[in-house]
């Protein structure tokens, strides 16, 4: 988990075993976020 590029970001492991990311918000310019995309349980 982590913010780049001004979004934030969960990381997961797909279906093949390979990790990857998915943008679930916007940030502001110091890493906070403004916005969530969805619901997270």
């Amino acid at each position: 988990e982590g913010y780049a590029n001004g979004y934030y970001w969960i990381s997961y492991v797909g279906g093949l075993g390979m990790r990857d990311y998915l943008a679930i918000g916007q940030t502001d310019k110091d890493g906070n976020r403004i916005s969530i995309w969805g619901k997270l349980n």
